[in-house]
């Protein structure tokens, strides 16, 4: 998944999101928050429609 900036220092989810859902099963009403740990990378956690965790091994 591709992080983009932009001219103002925004940043968001470029190309690759629909990859990454597929590969990751994820469906309507599942909840990911994203903790941004600095030089472009991010920690996630993901959780499904009951709000129960998901866990994935890389």
């Amino acid at each position: 998944m591709l992080v983009v900036f932009n001219d103002k220092g925004n940043m968001y989810i470029g190309p690759g999101w629909d990859p990454f859902a597929c590969a990751h099963e994820l469906q309507l009403r599942h909840f990911l928050v994203f903790r941004y740990d600095g030089d472009a990378m991010f920690t996630m956690k993901m959780f499904d429609n009951t709000m129960c965790r998901m866990y994935y091994q890389h």
